[in-house]
């Protein structure tokens, strides 16, 4: 049987979760940008300004209630700090 997955809104509790899932994606990039690999809940914080830029716009994939994916979709990137 394939695994049911569902789409919601991003809430401010899933940013730990979307960090997890961006250090195992990308662990070359983190590497680097910051010089060595970072914690997940490191990224929280750069996940919560995206969320709070544009809530509208981030999305994640729960797979069994669990965070499975994310995106961060923006309409418009001058919201974000710093891209104006």
């Amino acid at each position: 049987m394939a695994e049911q997955i569902s789409y919601r809104h991003t809430r401010a509790g899933d940013l730990c979760a979307i960090g997890e899932i961006f250090v195992a994606a990308f662990p070359e990039s983190v590497r680097h940008y910051v010089g060595h690999a970072i914690p997940p809940d490191a990224l929280a914080d750069v996940f919560a300004i995206c969320l709070d830029a544009e809530v509208e716009a981030c999305f994640v994939a729960e797979v069994d209630g669990r965070v499975a994916g994310y995106i961060f979709a923006p309409a418009h990137f001058s919201r974000l700090p710093g891209t104006a």
